[in-house]
């Protein structure tokens, strides 16, 4: 994989590396007005290799093995050069490739990935372009002999032609009842899918009354539906079936099986979510944006002041007594967009000025223990765990 000839996103990385790897140190010799110009490039092996350094991907046998870190990026349109692919890292920082495979001759050309699911039907991708939101299903994979290779490409799953509430698709969640369900951005809906045929699931309860109310139309398969002063991101299942969503105006609402609202976490401009399964926890990747006095109370004045800094925290929620338990800041954590818990860690994309990274936090010691991945190719937005 390494001899073949570099597709656009690999150059787009490969690009990045000349821009911002390489330090550029120009003298003069003795007022003669000669210049020497010295290329030195930074291997930061301690921070964690990035992506737009390596032409290739590292040695598995040199990095630590799986559960693997999938990591999709902004993209945006392809003439921005943006990242238009998923990349797979190793829990200790080691760049292990591309996850689909490429090849420009098909469809689909990736562009503005979001949301991934790893499950036994493949490898779902929410690709959210503006006039033609999709939902993409990959090939699925064994670990015992498909690990770390490309997925290929099956089928469009699901698209905006015929789904009407996928606009801008973000997160996603699979339930017991055999849906996916898709959280969007524009629409403002959850809408979902049947697993076994693709098609469009039932509107709700909730959503039926709501409809009957209104006397407006509102999308085929939709679960929940905000009111347009309302922001919607990540969604995530609990072991009993709740369903939980970032509503950045209003907190983490928490919906029962039939779409109504039980309750709200209360914490302002939630963006990612993550379910500890072993704590039974929910975990809430979040950005100030409003009056948050009691995180100070909780972590104390001094990390406090780091969280008056950064407007960002990752914290962990009690599903029952809906009491936040933990909370993770950091200097270096800003709009953390992505996250995903495994074991005692917590790995959090954060999107801070420049290029952003991936950054590793543990539950016991509570803090950051280190930065995994530094510089990345574009803006990270979504992260999840998979075996391959």
């Amino acid at each position: 994989m390494s001899d073949s000839p570099l597709l656009e996103s690999e150059r787009t990385a490969t690009n990045c590396c000349l821009r911002r790897r390489c330090v550029v140190l120009s003298m003069s010799l003795l007022g003669l007005g000669a210049c020497a110009t010295i290329l030195f490039f930074g291997w930061r092996r301690l921070f964690g290799p990035s992506p737009s350094l390596l032409l290739s991907p590292e040695d598995p046998g040199k990095c630590e093995g799986p559960p693997y870190l999938y990591l999709s990026m902004h993209g945006g349109r392809r003439k921005k050069k943006g990242y238009h692919n998923i990349i797979r890292f190793s829990r200790d920082g080691c760049y292990l490739g591309k996850v689909l495979e490429e090849d420009e001759k098909k469809e689909p050309r990736l562009q503005e990935l979001r949301g991934m699911y790893d499950s036994s039907e493949g490898l779902f991708v929410a690709e959210a372009q503006q006039k033609n939101s999709r939902i993409l299903l990959f090939e699925t994979c064994e670990p015992s002999k498909d690990r770390l290779k490309e997925r290929q490409f099956t089928k469009v799953w699901a698209d905006s032609k015929d789904a009407h509430g996928l606009m801008h698709p973000y997160g996603f969640a699979i339930n017991h009842d055999k849906y996916l369900y898709v959280s969007n951005q524009d629409s403002l809906a959850v809408i979902r899918f049947s697993l076994e045929t693709g098609k469009l699931g039932p509107k709700s309860e909730a959503v039926l009354q709501k409809e009957k109310s209104s006397k407006k139309k509102i999308y085929d398969g939709t679960f929940v539906l905000l009111d347009k002063t309302e922001e919607m991101r990540g969604i995530l299942f609990d072991n009993k079936h709740r369903l939980y969503l970032a509503n950045k105006e209003t907190g983490v609402q928490v919906y029962d099986s039939n779409g109504h609202l039980l309750h709200t976490l209360e914490v302002h401009n939630p963006i990612s979510l993550a379910w500890h399964s072993h704590r039974q926890t929910v975990w809430v990747g979040t950005t100030k944006s409003g009056d948050e006095s009691w995180i100070p109370d909780i972590v104390g004045k001094k990390q406090g002041k780091v969280f008056e800094k950064t407007n960002s925290a990752l914290i962990e929620f009690d599903p029952e007594t809906l009491s936040p338990k933990t909370i993770l800041l950091d200097k270096h954590l800003k709009h953390p967009a992505g996250l995903v818990t495994h074991g005692d860690s917590v790995y959090a994309i954060s999107q801070r000025d420049g290029p952003g990274a991936i950054l590793e936090f543990s539950i016991s010691k509570r803090k950051k223990i280190r930065t995994i991945v530094d510089e990345l190719p574009d803006a990270g937005e979504r992260l999840i765990i998979s075996e391959c």
